[in-house]
């Protein structure tokens, strides 16, 4: 039963969680859910290595191990039998207590005959994901999605090689190579290729591949002068983690002894291209660098290809020199298809053979039709004096040393002269081969231009001052256009101090987002503004602005289109049909890759944005074209009527993999084409009657039909509601169809309280009816989108508790809107707050749950109460209590036995002699851990209780291993007194999940008056530490509440109404409200 897998159920947590080991550790290759099988084992079927599983999962509450019986291929659950397979049986069970005795697929589990039972509660199950994904949870966003789009288009199988791309910098350049063979020395296992700027070394790269038989590993320190990726390529750690990657295919963490080790076993030659880069523009990781050649060079070949370094190498050296003739001659044939004698006699001479000379020479000929009448150059430096004739041609063209990214072509005449400007473009145009051309985005092909234009000495302080001075200006205006190369500018640090401070702003970023086009700019401008922020002093910023910022950076992580193709096609049409072009577009990610895409039909931006080696080229641009082609076609399935005989056919088909998706086509089909087809009056009715709002007769009508058809009648609701979703997108029942008779704002704040997976589908199709129907609409309208709350895992709402408790504090709010609006964000997130509630009455006196329960019925708060502290349990009524215990005695009742951390708290609270009294009448036991101390409180109170082995599985690294990661917590606190810590030294640690300021109270070792003195410095450095075990900045998930929490707890002077204000527009940008003041009920309990 397919459906039972679209929605969040314990079975779609086990198979998030398969999913999720498949992509990092990639043992597994496949994955099938409700596979269509001959026994019952069908929940999921799992290949690895050559053998198949097959998982039945329980979401059984109260049942003992003891009940389960295996006979006859059978196994018997809870009095119903089970048909086994006759593979590999796992049964998953989200609580059944044993002891394992063996391990299948890595899980503890028994062995019941033919079938090993695992036993894995739903946070047991989340703690493993968040673990798996613990150095790329954004990997782990992106994993759901592909899971959630699965589900949607009923694709229910997944194997390995569907699965989202893992990210590895790019190795293909932009220009085209050509295998030049060069004789390499022989002899030691490492050898530095160092030759001149353009002397040929990436042409050399494609020979050394193909001289290793494809038996190697090739990294590249730049590619493009517009690579995205082109600052963290240089980044020590980076470097590791795409060798990782490449190595293993997967995305565990591994050392350098372990890649070392693996690249020895795989016996392949490593390739270093451009270390220079590295010294040039990443010094301080160099020595990093060059410890590893030296470790991986002792039993792997390794080649090194750079220009001369400052730094002193004792590794064997070879210096490349210029092409021979004949090497000459095969580029000019093979890139240019020149073949003539004289043609090439003529390039050969003039050029020497200097190999960025033959492309340009060539490339000029190309265009020109003719050999420029020049004399042979002496060097690269002689043929830029010989096309740059003039000292205000070099000032002109010193504007490209003016950003270290691209400009667009219509920036040259903001940036220069009305003279300058004319030259600039004319030069681009005369030589273009000088360029790297996307669209209007313009920068230098090679970076011997600069090097030139650097040492010539031309005086062009003029136009850097107008660069800066036009930049500084357009971004402090709240323009859009420099904002994501805001990095590539050499702006002073006043002006940097005034942007962030500008920006720091949540009201002042409430604005910016009001018409966003390009939100990707946005989010790559603030990673970038924390990213520089070390370059600010702690005091450039105030309380407020910290605070701002940090919920600012909450806002623009959140992702919610990455990879949808066919949702970028169709918003880039839909931006086009109103009049935006490439200029409005100043990101580099996937919608300026699709834009490219369609613009030139080259999808390698994309490609180069989302691709690894297991999803090869030709696999990438199918996929790309099938997304775009079903997204172009949307409307054309229903131009003609079925006929009656293909109607009978696509029924009939009943073993077609997409036949439920067949009935919604016909049933769609009949309604639009009516009173066509009179065969099929049953269908046509039940479609009508769902049409006309008499749901249950329409399921009751479409169900009978359905069964004949040896369907499930169940399914008939899911049809019918995908075949109205479907009739709307197209445009069908003008009368309540909101994507017709709603502007997109309208819309937008109409089902604001949708999640955002929905939304974006919604989104999609008002787009694309739109444009089908070729109607102008309010398209700008769509920016409340980008800052939606993200429906999975989006945790910066987990610290509202302390916020939402502090604000009541101060007397700015009821602590009745609280409730409220915690129990609306525990609606719309998909797997729920479920603690929130519990954490949010925690930070209220004991008695506050006495208050709480006077306007809230017990039965309708999502909250476990024995979760609460033993006083809070003290004060709770005696119902809440039964309620609460006849909960927990249901959900065990087959095995008889209560988990110690489950009624610990009631142990130790007032309703202690009502829990030994329920335990002894019921007969219930205590399991509780081995080892654990607490087993001397059940003796004493003379609970029966039995004794669980320790769960060894999940084991924690030691307080100091844990400390040089860059980890602080309660586990290892002592450590801030044992290495005399500073209060801003504690913040820039971050807890096990790379989150900073994850524990305020950390911060109570430290005198409030020390706290108060340094509270800009401890905001600051929480803004900018990073976990050292992965080198990035840690999240801010907790400042929306833990900021105010140290402020509040350290008596900080500060004006909460303005803090208050910041938080009530992040909640607004999040589109949620802070509900009015409910009215006061009558206790309801």
């Amino acid at each position: 039963m397919r459906n039972a897998l679209i929605g969040y159920t314990y079975q779609h947590q086990v198979a998030t969680m398969l999913l999720a080991y498949m992509d990092v550790e990639r043992d597994f290759d496949s994955i099938e859910l409700e596979a269509v099988v001959g026994h019952k084992f069908d929940d999921i079927k799992l290949t690895s290595g050559g053998n198949t599983y097959f998982f039945q999962i329980k979401d059984i509450d109260n049942l003992s191990f003891d009940s389960l019986i295996v006979k006859d291929g059978k196994i018997t659950i809870s009095g119903k039998e089970h048909l086994l397979s006759s593979s590999t049986n796992v049964l998953f069970f989200k609580d059944i207590n044993f002891v394992p005795d063996c391990h299948i697929l890595g899980f503890p589990t028994k062995k019941i005959a033919d079938v090993y039972i695992v036993s894995l509660s739903r946070t047991e199950i989340e703690t493993i994901v968040d673990e798996l994904y613990k150095t790329d949870y954004l990997r782990k966003s992106l994993i759901d999605q592909f899971l959630s789009n699965c589900l949607d288009n009923r694709i229910f199988k997944m194997s390995k090689i569907d699965l989202p791309p893992i990210n590895i910098f790019q190795t293909h350049l932009v220009e085209p190579t050509v295998e030049i063979a060069v004789k390499i020395l022989e002899g030691e296992n490492i050898l530095v290729l160092e030759g001149k700027p353009g002397v040929g070394k990436s042409h050399l790269v494609s020979f050394l591949e193909k001289k290793f038989k494809y038996k190697s590993i090739l990294y590249r320190f730049w590619v493009s002068n517009q690579d995205k990726d082109y600052e963290d390529r240089l980044k020590f750690r980076n470097f590791l983690k795409d060798f990782s990657k490449k190595l293993f295919s997967d995305y565990r963490e591994h050392t350098i002894d372990e890649i070392i080790e693996k690249i020895s076993e795989r016996d392949v030659t490593v390739i270093i291209d451009g270390l220079d880069h590295v010294e040039n523009y990443n010094p301080d990781d160099l020595e990093e660098y060059v410890q590893f050649i030296d470790k991986l060079q002792k039993n792997t070949k390794t080649i090194i290809l750079s220009r001369p370094l400052l730094r002193t190498l004792t590794w064997n050296k070879q210096v490349l020199s210029n092409w021979n003739r004949e090497q000459t001659k095969k580029v000019l044939n093979e890139l240019y298809h020149f073949d003539e004698y004289d043609l090439i006699q003529k390039i050969y001479t003039l050029t020497d053979g200097y190999p960025i000379l033959v492309k340009y020479i060539a490339e000029q000929y190309k265009k020109d039709g003719n050999i420029p009448d020049f004399e042979r150059f002496e060097s690269l430096d002689k043929y830029y004096d010989k096309i740059i004739k003039n000292e205000k041609g070099k000032q002109a063209l010193a504007l490209f040393l003016c950003s270290r990214g691209f400009i667009m072509q219509s920036e040259i005449s903001l940036f220069l002269e009305s003279d300058s400007s004319l030259y600039v473009n004319e030069f681009v145009i005369e030589h273009p081969y000088l360029f790297e051309r996307r669209l209007n985005r313009i920068s230098l092909f090679h970076d011997s231009l600069i090097t030139y234009l650097r040492k010539s000495k031309v005086n062009y302080s003029g136009t850097l001052n107008k660069v800066n001075s036009v930049v500084y200006q357009s971004l402090l205006s709240g323009n859009k256009r420099f904002q994501s190369r805001y990095v590539h500018f050499d702006l002073g640090k006043e002006e940097k101090k005034a942007i962030v401070k500008w920006y720091s702003s949540i009201n002042n970023f409430k604005e910016l987002m009001r018409e966003v086009v390009d939100f990707e700019a946005i989010q790559d401008f603030y990673k970038q503004l924390r990213e520089t922020l070390p370059e600010l002093s702690a005091d450039d910023l105030d309380i407020t602005a910290y605070y701002d910022l940090s919920l600012i950076i909450n806002i623009v992580s959140r992702d919610h289109m990455s990879t949808l193709n066919e949702f970028y096609y169709t918003y880039i049409l839909a931006l086009q049909e109103h009049g935006f072009t490439e200029e409005d577009v100043t990101s580099s990610r996937y919608l300026f890759g699709m834009w490219y895409y369609l613009r030139t039909n080259d999808g390698s931006l994309l490609l180069n944005t989302t691709s690894d080696e297991h999803y090869d080229t030709k696999h990438f641009y199918r996929e790309l074209r099938n997304d775009l082609e079903q997204e172009a076609t949307f409307f054309e399935e229903h131009e003609e009527p079925l006929s009656e005989e293909r109607i009978n056919q696509l029924l009939n088909d009943t073993k077609s993999f997409h036949h439920r998706e067949a009935v919604a086509y016909i049933l769609e089909d009949l309604y639009i084409f009516k009173d066509q087809r009179p065969n099929f009056k049953g269908l046509t009715l039940a479609v009508q009657q769902y049409i006309d709002g008499d749901e249950q007769k329409a399921i009751y009508i479409l169900s009978d039909i359905l069964e004949k058809l040896k369907i499930e009648g169940f399914r008939s609701n899911w049809v019918l509601n995908d075949v109205k979703k479907k009739l709307l997108a197209l445009g069908k029942l003008p009368n309540q169809n909101d994507y017709l008779n709603l502007s997109l704002k309208d819309f937008l704040a109409k089902y604001k309280e949708k999640g955002s997976f929905d939304m974006w589908v919604d989104i999609l199709t008002y787009l694309r009816l739109a444009l089908h129907q070729d109607r102008k609409i309010d398209l700008l309208s769509i920016s409340v989108f980008w800052t939606k709350y993200y429906q999975r895992k989006d945790y910066s709402f987990f610290s509202f508790d302390k916020a939402l408790s502090i604000f009541e504090d101060k007397g700015i709010i009821k602590w009745q809107q609280s409730v409220t609006l915690i129990d609306q964000i525990q609606e719309i997130s998909e797997k729920g707050y479920r603690t929130l509630l519990a954490d949010y009455i925690r930070q209220h006196e004991p008695g506050f749950v006495l208050t709480m329960l006077k306007h809230y019925s017990f039965k309708d708060l999502v909250i476990s109460w024995f979760d609460l502290p033993p006083d809070y349990i003290n004060v709770l009524p005696e119902n809440i209590y039964h309620f609460a215990i006849s909960k927990i005695l249901q959900y065990h009742r087959s095995n008889g036995e209560i988990r110690f951390e489950e009624v610990k708290n009631v142990l130790r609270s007032n309703k202690a002699n009502l829990l030994k009294d329920d335990l002894k009448f019921s007969r219930f036991k205590i399991g509780i851990s081995k080892d654990d101390p607490a087993i001397k409180e059940l003796q004493n109170e003379k609970i029966t209780y039995i004794e669980i082995p320790h769960d060894k599985r999940y084991t924690g690294s030691s307080q100091e291993e844990r400390f040089d990661q860059g980890i602080l917590d309660q586990k290892n606190d002592n450590l801030i007194i044992k290495k005399e810590l500073e209060p801003w030294e504690v913040a820039t640690f971050s807890d096990g999940y790379y989150s900073a300021l994850a524990e305020p109270e950390l911060f109570r070792q430290f005198e409030k008056e020390k706290i108060r003195l340094n509270i800009n410095l401890i905001l600051y450095y929480a803004l900018i530490g990073k976990t050292k075990s992965i080198n990035t900045l840690n999240s801010v998930w907790y400042f929306p509440g833990n900021i105010l929490k140290i402020l509040n707890d350290n008596e900080v002077p500060v004006d909460y109404n303005v803090l208050f204000q910041s938080f009530i527009t992040f909640l607004d940008l999040s589109m949620f409200d802070l509900p009015a003041s409910p009215k006061v009920n009558p206790d309801t309990n």
